[in-house]
């Protein structure tokens, strides 16, 4: 697809550009103190704090903060490394933060489902992973990484085409799954779960608890959010496609700002929780966001075509 055929999309919602050097300071020291602290237990003194009551198995226990400051490092950093204003902001680069949004989140989820899955397979034949923590092993491994790879994913798919193909003015389309099966499925399979996780924190029926806790514990929970972010509208347009920006952009901010104040708000088995909300938030913050503004235009223009019926 050349550039000729790129309309004009914008990209919103960006730092300035000095914020990628920031981000810089932020991230590698985050990165190199996390790794530290959680394979060679690393700490570093005076950011102990009296938990107290707010810890979930103990009356008091002390905790390090260096883990914790060492994962908001690294997400700060990467995110503005990730948002950061090029030198110059036009519809290419717009296509091209769309196109490594949409890789980023993909490629993620696939390998995070992927590894979740030969897990299992690992528990079945009796191997053990070496575990990095105390509690969760592998599965909080998993959701851990989960919590910055998206970022990791994006700046090297992104500044890859900044490079390697904004000069050669080619860029591949977006590919979508199409409305029909894969959205109306999506929906139904994404609702149904939901609607069951609600029921089992409300009516005590074993059945439903059943169905509940094997859908909560299942490491394919994302893949119907996946197939409904990723599959058309009823009227895909030039509108749609800078809506998906937008929403994936607002997603992802939201995400890791609720994701840094639940840092330092969770400890222990809350933040194992935390890291699991994290594996599908990114993905429920983008369809509510995007269904929202699909549905406002959708309606806004049925009121301006008199009679007019969208196809």
């Amino acid at each position: 697809m050349f550039v000729s055929n790129i309309f004009d999309m914008k990209s919103k919602f960006l730092f300035p550009s000095y914020f990628k050097l920031i981000g810089c300071f932020l991230a590698i020291p985050g990165m190199i103190v996390g790794y530290l602290c959680v394979y060679h237990d690393f700490n570093i003194k005076g950011f102990n704090i009296d938990l107290g009551k707010r810890n979930d198995f103990m009356s008091s226990q002390v905790e390090n903060l260096t883990n914790e400051v060492s994962l908001a490092g690294l997400v700060l950093g990467l995110l503005f490394i990730a948002f950061s204003k090029l030198k110059q902001e036009d519809e290419l680069t717009a296509k091209l933060r769309l196109d490594a949004l949409h890789w980023a989140v993909l490629i993620n989820y696939i390998v995070f489902c992927a590894a979740e899955l030969l897990l299992r397979l690992f528990v079945k034949i009796g191997y053990e992973p070496k575990m990095a923590f105390d509690i969760g092993g592998w599965d909080s491994d998993f959701c851990l990484y989960n919590m910055f790879t998206p970022l990791v994913i994006f700046i090297g798919r992104f500044y890859y085409l900044i490079h390697y193909k904004k000069e050669a003015f080619i860029i591949s389309d977006i590919k979508y799954l199409s409305y029909y099966p894969y959205r109306r499925i999506a929906k139904l399979l994404t609702l149904s779960f939901f609607a069951i996780i609600i029921m089992m924190e409300v009516f005590n029926i074993p059945f439903i608890e059943s169905m509940g806790e094997w859908i909560v514990n299942s490491p394919l929970i994302p893949l119907p959010l996946l197939m409904w972010v990723f599959s058309k509208t009823a009227n895909e347009d030039e509108m749609t496609t800078q809506d998906r920006l937008e929403s994936m952009q607002l997603a992802v901010y939201v995400n890791y700002i609720l994701l840094f104040l639940a840092n330092f708000a969770f400890y222990g088995l809350n933040f194992l929780l935390v890291m699991w909300i994290n594996t599908i938030s990114m993905l429920v913050f983008f369809l509510i966001r995007f269904n929202y503004v699909y549905s406002k235009s959708y309606w806004q223009v049925r009121r301006e075509v008199k009679g007019g019926i969208l196809s």
